[in-house]
């Protein structure tokens, strides 16, 4: 409805003068946000609007023909994309409401409606009228609420008068980064407040690759209503960002406060309270005596501030152990009951009013006008709020015994009374005057491993069992002055629903709605008693959501529940449309035609050496049959602008885009001589496809642009966007409904999807397009509609899965077009809406039958590597705690992968990691493309849609006979599927041979077996055996020689190594007298002439012996490593871990050589008959005399130089969580974190920064405090932020063998490598086009 125009306008009538931007923007007092000129003639003054990276700006133009003039001349500056161009028509201008900070209008046709509708609270609009500037500032609206603490404000109560926040329908703006670090780590949203228009958060920017990277935290600012990043500072120390998951700490939640244009934080975990502009940033000033604050709180100017004079005991005292730690929290990290200081400081002089040492436990502090009421271990205290002094103290208040540092009682005030609830099943209410006890209470289980609920609003105190499934959920609304209890009512949801535990935070509340996660948000109407569900998005662990301005704040988070439907990013949202919305862009005016479009177009088809759209194919295989140029050399490079997109090829040309600059170029495939640019109304996000002569790409600005290939001619764009309507996502403007840049164009059709969510701003929008004509030939709305039923989209979960809900850039298997897992009819139509299963192994196993398809379940583009993501050639993914790897175990997959006709080529996780774990280690490996024996078809799959919440009558109570309940979700079916592969002899694990019975003459499954030549004859001679070990059990045998009669064997019986030599039958030992610890270990055993026997660990001399004789004559059985027994006494049994730089002399290592080797691992050996540096991923020998080893059911991992053998011990099946049924033609380890790869013919190119880190080795020296592992940790953040270069491996897809690779500058952006006329064409991170390959 119109709002009165008046009551939300404030004009100053006074005429301004501004001579330039400089003036402008002072005048206007806006200092950061977005900026939108109208009637921006030829962009200079648009332009000089962009004072600084505060800022974003866009011009508006009638004149539809002067944009591309204008943009080409900003573009020229360097300054196009955060300065961008677009047309309106005079009426509308396209953008949602409460949007714009600053509206610069020279153009008489802008409405005073329009004004009101697109500038944000306090936004401001600059008019040029007769020459001077009039100046209108948007007052804030009545209804909408600020969120200045972590509790909503000083009371500690959770609970905001903001009326306009409700159920989500919109995106307001949806922000950077996609996921939070780590889902087992502590959470990387530390906490969160709003005031003045504006956010303010503290985060961990570190690494999404690997948590085990350092932390960078940081305080951000943001435009609250469009997400202009305002400024950042950094926090160099906070606390420990791998404390457990699910475990707070939650007073980090409680240093961050702000109140309108300032705010007050600790920049360091021992830092004191600084008080920060709120606009720029700026230090104002510092209370340097509240060094060590654990809180902050803010009230009528006073300052209050609750000090630990002892330093933060997480960072002392915490190291990780286990790959979940959480159960320390409980047995070793209780609050620790000691006292506090808790200052009052006057905020603007700094002058310390009073100062109180009390204890005072976490997160319980709360004040009003009057006093300051808290847990001090024993019982309630209060205190006087001017004074200091104690009103009352010990008010007898119990708790659960337990008080880790995800918990708090929850303590609040509301009037006169203090609400207290100690999360052991009661609550009570308090006179807060007095201490007296007025009522009691039970108290239901809340929250999950965080605070429990105690919320007051609409005048009522309440409750609900949100904790886990099994709870009915019901919400009771008692007076908060006598506990009496005045409303109660059970969750109004389908039948079916399937409750989770509540999300890892508190649930927060306004005065219309309380707002708990026992999935999603729900927004519980308590006028209504009505619960309105959204599976589809969640707050950040820790924090949770933040009801304010009139939206809803959440994430971002690192949850793997309902992956292709669930909002990730810093997602922020508004409810219902407050103003009217311009009208819906009729079908017939989409198309609008270039000045080319009725000249004929030389209709040249792709070559089959060409690469002509996203990853090489319509089935976006990435790989291409062609034979590469025998010079592989760099041709020639260009530098563009980071972000570049990955190219695409054909008729002699290449395409890349620089993402934010929306500029798509177009270069000479052969010189990488600039032919054209192309300047689109928004980032173009993929390469473009060809297709006969003509160029299609999707924008940002929600259009699809056909342009002439020869010379970049707009022939048509048509806009997919229902209307030109623009919010803010991932830093930039953009359409409400994006279009990705890489169409599918098939069948002379163009087919694309418009939108981000069929849960927001109407859903999807799917179309396709005449190719030559852009005549529009199918349009298909996908909203929160089930197609089947009318009803609720949500309704179609079954427990953690979800229906595709997101977009995604389209691909095809020739008969079906896919968007994800959703398969799409010629029609448009979805068909076989998911999701197959509840069940998570069914879930994510389903993969047998018609439509296996390459799928990337959280996007394509997403190059985070986000620790629960991956690819899959297949059908089918599962979501949840338990489903997230299961598609990994039944299908072909990987961090990133590529196919042909048979086989699937994937940079993966080891299969053990197929689990939920914390560490990670990656192999590159071939598959076949079908999916294994073990997988599912969809009929047996597919399980009936079954909830555990209560399902109530027409009378609002439940049923006397509730319906069957979903009692599990777990991994029934994959126990029942490895008892059944026990029975068939079946194993799990990947590479050749497991499980399989063993050929005579083949090596021992988990050994590798070397020729039984002369020159390994151990007979008569004196002897050298080297390796390096990490070792994952207590005993294993590394080498072995011989049986009964004649032999030697190196191995390690209960962490301890043992040198055996047996001669006519008669065995000696020596043994080490250390134990091996944790990490690489380096043993050297040796056998001199005169018989004497040493042992060495790690360069040091630790065991000496006299052998009865030397080996006397030449053993029968081969040299093995891994495994083997006979020639020493009893069995070490198998070898279980990593391998590396085995040597094996005939001679004796002195002890300076020794310690030599031990020194500098990665010298090759001299004077050994046999070496083995495993760097290829096999047992070849290099040492020139070509005895090389044969393995079986051995894979690669990273070594201690370069590349290892793993060994897996005696057993060839995985552990009892890990594991794949997918079998591996062959494995490597490659020394990179792969970030693309492209298969050329029988080459597979993978590329990527340097891989330095074994992250089970590092996750022990962490563990054992070892300061050298932080510094070889930021050496590879280094790495994996681009700084130390990157390799380019070419590997034989039908060997495994590699090259030695190339150099490159730079590593790939995601996916940027592609193939075309035997050339390769590589994308860099920092802004580099490169062509590898010569001509004669």
């Amino acid at each position: 409805m119109n709002r009165p125009l008046l009551a939300l306008l404030l004009s100053i009538t006074a005429p301004l003068w501004a001579d330039d931007a400089a003036d402008i923007l002072q005048q206007s007092g806006v200092q950061g946000g977005i900026i939108v000129h109208v009637g921006c003639g030829d962009g200079t003054l648009t332009t000089a609007l962009k004072a600084s990276d505060r800022y974003q700006v866009q011009g508006l133009t009638q004149d539809t023909a002067a944009v591309a003039k204008i943009r080409e001349s900003i573009h020229t500056t360097g300054s196009y994309g955060n300065v961008a161009i677009e047309s309106w028509d005079g009426k509308y201008l396209p953008y949602i409401e409460n949007f714009v900070n600053l509206l610069v209008i020279e153009d008489p046709s802008v409405s005073k409606e329009e004004i009101d509708r697109v500038l944000t609270p306090l936004g401001v609009a600059m008019t040029r009228k007769n020459g001077q500037w009039e100046k209108t500032v948007k007052a804030w609206p009545n209804g909408m609420d600020e969120w200045t603490h972590y509790a909503y404000d000083s009371k500690g109560n959770t609970t905001s008068r903001d009326m306009l926040v409700g159920p989500p329908t919109r995106m307001q703006w949806v922000g950077n980064p996609r996921w939070s670090r780590h889902h087992d780590r502590m959470s990387s949203v530390s906490a969160k407040v709003s005031s003045g228009g504006r956010i303010f958060y503290i985060m961990d920017e570190g690494s999404r690759i690997s948590i085990l990277m350092p932390a960078k935290f940081m305080l951000i600012a943001r435009d609250a209503f469009n997400g202009t990043i305002l400024w950042k500072k950094p926090i160099p120390q906070w606390s420990t960002h791998l404390w457990p998951l699910k475990s707070g700490p939650t007073q980090l939640t409680r240093r961050l406060v702000s109140i309108g244009d300032k705010v007050y934080v600790t920049l360091g975990i021992a830092a004191p309270v600084s008080c920060l502009n709120a606009a720029t940033g700026e230090l104002i000033r510092e209370y340097p005596q509240t060094a060590g604050t654990e809180e902050i709180i803010y009230r009528n100017g006073t300052l209050f501030a609750l000090a630990n004079q002892e330093p933060w005991r997480l960072n002392d005292e915490f190291s990780v152990k286990a790959q979940s730690d959480q159960k320390r929290v409980e047995t070793e990290f209780n609050w620790d009951g000691k006292p506090r200081n808790l200052f009052a400081i006057n905020a603007e002089s700094g002058e310390t009013l009073w100062k109180k040492e009390d204890r005072i436990a976490p997160v319980t502090l709360c004040l009003d006008d009057k006093r300051i009421v808290y847990y001090n271990g024993d019982g309630l205290a209060c205190l006087d709020v001017k004074t200091g002094e104690t009103k009352f103290a010990d008010v007898p208040a119990q708790r659960r015994k337990l008080y880790e540092f995800n918990f708090a009682p929850r303590v609040l005030l509301h009037n006169d009374m203090i609400l207290y609830a100690g999360g052991d099943g009661s609550m009570k209410g308090v006179n807060a005057d007095t201490g007296k006890d007025i009522w009691t209470a039970s108290h239901e289980k809340s929250g999950y491993r965080s605070m429990e609920d105690l919320i007051v609003a609409q005048g009522l105190v309440w409750n609900a069992g949100t904790l886990s499934g099994n709870q009915s959920g019901e919400y009771t609304g008692r007076d908060p002055l006598t506990g009496e209890v005045k409303k109660q009512f059970y969750p109004d949801v389908p039948e079916g629903t399937y409750w989770f535990h509540h999300r890892c935070y508190q649930a927060k509340a306004t005065e219309k709605y309380l707002m708990p996660s026992r999935t999603g948000i729900e927004y519980v109407d308590m006028e209504k008693q009505h619960w309105d569900l959204n599976h589809w998005v969640r707050g950040a662990c820790l924090y949770g959501v933040l009801p304010a301005n009139g939206l809803t704040y959440a994430g971002p988070h690192n949850c793997a529940c309902y992956p292709e439907a669930k909002l990730d990013g810093m997602a922020v949202m508004a409810s219902a449309p407050r103003y009217p919305l311009p009208p819906s862009t009729p079908d017939a005016q989409r198309l609008t035609k270039g000045a080319v479009y009725a000249d004929p177009v030389a209709e040249v088809a792709a070559d089959s050496k060409d690469w002509p759209t996203y990853r090489a194919d319509n089935s976006r295989s990435g790989s291409s049959s062609q034979d590469l140029k025998k010079d592989l050399g760099m041709a020639w490079e260009v530098k563009l602008t980071p972000p570049l997109t990955t190219t695409s090829s054909a008729a002699g040309l290449t395409f890349v885009a620089e993402t934010d600059k929306h500029t798509l170029h177009a270069f000479d495939s052969a010189t990488g001589q600039a032919a054209w640019h192309f300047i689109a109304g928004g980032r173009i996000d993929s390469p473009p496809s060809y297709w006969q002569g003509r160029i299609y790409v999707g924008g940002k600005d929600g259009y699809v642009y056909c342009l002439r290939a020869k010379d970049g001619a707009l022939l048509w764009k048509f806009q997919g966007a229902p209307s030109p309507l623009s919010h803010a996502a991932w830093e930039q403007m953009e359409s409400v409904w994006p279009i990705h840049g890489s169409v599918l164009v098939e069948n002379g059709l163009v087919s694309f999807v418009a939108g981000r969510s069929c849960f927001l701003d109407d859903g999807l929008w799917f179309y396709r397009l005449d190719a030559r004509t852009g005549e529009m030939k199918v349009k298909e709305h996908y909203d929160d509609r089930d197609p089947d039923t009318g009803g609720d989209l949500n309704d179609r979960h079954k427990t953690l899965q979800m229906p595709v809900a997101s977009n995604d850039i389209l691909s095809s298997d020739g008969h079906w077009t896919y968007l994800r897992t959703q398969k799409i009819g010629a029609d448009g139509k979805r068909v076989e809406i998911g999701p197959v299963s509840g069940d998570f192994d069914k879930q994510g196993g389903a993969h047998k039958g018609e439509g296996q398809h390459l799928f990337a379940p959280m996007g394509f583009l997403d190059d985070s590597n986000f620790h629960r993501s991956y690819w899959v050639y297949g059908k089918s993914f599962a979501g949840g705690h338990g489903g997230y790897f299961q598609a990994g175990k039944y299908a072909p997959a990987g961090r990133i992968l590529v196919h042909d006709d048979k086989n699937v080529y994937s940079y993966g996780r080891e299969a053990q990691y197929y689990k939920w774990t914390t560490t990670m280690e990656y192999t590159l490996f071939s598959t076949p493309k079908g999916a294994p024996d073990e997988a599912y078809d969809t009929a047996s799959a597919t399980t009936e849609r079954k909830g555990n919440s209560v399902v109530l009558g027409p009378d609002g109570q439940p049923l006397a006979q509730q319906p069957a309940k979903e009692t599990q979700v777990g991994h029934s079916e994959t126990m029942k599927a490895k008892a059944a592969a026990k029975k068939k002899g079946k194993g799990k694990g990947k590479g050749k041979g497991k499980g399989a019975a063993v050929a005579k003459g083949q090596p021992v499954p988990g050994s590798v077996q070397f020729p039984d030549a002369d020159l390994l004859d151990p007979s008569q001679t004196a002897l050298t055996v080297e390796a390096w070990v990490l070792p994952d059990t207590a005993s294993g045998t590394i080498l072995h020689h011989g049986g009964p009669l004649q032999g030697v064997v190196l191995d390690i019986r209960e962490k301890k190594p043992q040198f055996h030599v047996r001669s006519s039958s008669k065995v000696t030992t020596i043994v080490s007298p250390e134990a091996l610890t944790d990490g690489w270990h380096h043993i050297v055993a040796t056998l001199a002439e005169d018989k004497s026997m040493s042992l060495y660990l790690d360069g040091k001399l630790v065991s000496q012996g006299l052998a009865s004789d030397l080996i006397a004559s030449r053993p029968k059985n081969p040299l093995l490593l891994g495994q083997g027994k006979g020639a020493a006494d009893g069995d070490a049994g198998g070898f279980s871990g990593l391998m590396d730089q085995f040597a094996l002399y005939h001679k004796v290592l002195s002890p300076a050589e020794v310690e030599s080797r031990f020194a500098a691992p990665d010298t090759r050996p001299a004077d050994a008959v046999l070496v083995c540096n495993f760097d290829n991923g096999d047992s070849r020998d290099s040492s020139g005399n070509d005895l090389h080893g044969v393995g079986a059911g051995v894979e690669t991992g990273k070594g201690k130089v370069g590349a290892a053998l793993w060994f897996k011990g005696t057993s060839s099946k995985p552990g009892k969580a890990g594991g794949s049924f997918v079998k591996h033609t062959w494995d490597r380890y490659v020394p990179i974190v792969a970030r693309s790869m492209a298969l050329a013919g029988n080459t597979l190119f993978v590329s990527g920064p340097p891989d330095t880190i074994d992250e089970e080795y590092a996750f022990e020296r962490l563990a054992a405090r070892d300061p050298e592992i932080l510094k070889e940790l930021a050496e590879q953040d280094a790495a994996l932020s681009g700084e130390r270069g990157a390799k380019m491996w070419a590997v034989n897809v039908e060997t495994g063998e590699q090259s030695d690779g190339l150099e490159i500058t730079s590593p790939p952006v995601w996916d940027g490598i592609t193939v075309a006329q035997g050339r390769v064409y590589v994308s860099t991170m920092d802004g580099r086009l490169q062509c590898f390959g010569k001509d004669p």
